[in-house]
């Protein structure tokens, strides 16, 4: 259904909106009342969940939880030392030491420290609750059916009973918002790719358009809906607010897939898309940490300065991650050939 390339190359476009979004917040653009953030979120959880599955596929769970953690705490943990020192330093900040834990753990729920960073606690939840669910229950149907309940609790809005209450209400409501987006994912790949197995190629693109399309629809309808009304019922806001990014990364799936039927590809989107986790870790620093925007008058320079040292510092931080971790796995072989 997806190609890596296809799902790189939406990862990049999913990233771009995120740092889009979180600038506008820093410069107060509120008269665009675009929510570019959450549509990137949105589309990256789906590519999670549906990167996931196939991962599962051709793997199993061997290793898959070890994998996980590393890919995400690694580069965390590497990027938030860093942080915590420059504050430390510069800005004369002091922590606790349970909230200090927390936050090296990517469990700070409380907005502490950096707030964007609830995205580490979402997906590592979501990374051991698709374990135990795949660890333990062999239907699809039934590993489907938890996923949704466990999404369920969190779409209305229990997160902070599971956590004692010790949760902002700001990760209450993006834990909320995006709770269907990773099941969605694996949703689509588990059944998703069995559809389509069975088509032919003109009926998989007919198929692709329709769905396009109609996810064009529903995306421009839910944000026309949230321009012209001022809802002020929470949950309503919420419900079409969540319509609006699902349906967003539907039609972004959808339009890269048939991109990738005609041949096309974008190099440089796939090449954000490989270093979007590091994009986004780094980004979120150098905006509310360091303030990198507030260094020149002139935003425009300012912005190009930003963009270029983050993806640098990005590349640099993957490559970095990637030979620790390629140290550690020949360690251990080592280890096992001794023994």
């Amino acid at each position: 259904m997806l190609s890596r390339q296809t799902s790189a190359q939406l990862k990049g476009i999913a990233i771009i909106l995120i740092i889009i979004g979180h600038t506008f917040q820093y410069y107060n653009f509120e008269s665009f009342q675009m929510r570019f953030g959450a549509w990137g979120v949105s589309l990256f959880l789906i590519l999670s969940g549906y990167g996931l599955i196939q991962s599962y596929k051709s793997k199993g769970l061997h290793h898959f939880l070890s994998k996980r953690l590393k890919r995400v705490w690694l580069p965390y943990i590497i990027v938030i030392a860093v942080s915590l020192m420059y504050g430390l330093l510069f800005l004369s900040e002091s922590i606790g030491g349970g909230t200090y834990i927390k936050i090296l753990l990517g469990m700070d729920l409380t907005r502490s420290f950096l707030p964007n960073y609830w995205f580490i606690a979402f997906i590592l939840i979501w990374y051991v609750v698709f374990y135990i669910v795949f660890k333990f229950f062999k239907k699809d149907g039934t590993k489907a059916g938890i996923l949704l309940f466990f999404a369920f609790i969190l779409y209305i809005g229990l997160t902070p009973i599971i956590f004692g209450g010790n949760i902002n209400r700001g990760v209450s409501y993006q834990f909320a918002l995006h709770a269907l987006s990773f099941p969605i994912g694996v949703l689509l790949g588990i059944y998703g790719n069995n559809f389509f197995q069975k088509l032919h190629e003109k009926i998989i693109l007919y198929y692709t358009k329709i769905f396009t399309v109609t996810a064009l629809i529903i995306f421009i309808s839910s944000y026309v809906y949230l321009q012209i009304n001022k809802i002020s019922n929470p949950e309503i806001f919420l419900f079409v607010h969540r319509i609006e990014g699902i349906s967003f990364s539907f039609m972004a799936i959808g339009l890269f897939m048939l991109i990738y039927y005609k041949g096309f590809q974008f190099k440089v989107l796939a090449f954000i898309g490989l270093i979007s986790y590091e994009l986004y870790l780094i980004h979120i620093v150098f905006l509310r940490k360091i303030k990198i925007l507030d260094l020149f008058d002139n935003r425009l320079v300012a912005v190009l300065f930003f963009i270029i040292t983050i993806i640098l510092l990005s590349f640099l931080l993957n490559k970095i991650s990637a030979k620790i971790t390629l140290r550690n796995v020949n360690k251990g072989k080592v280890i096992k050939e001794r023994q």
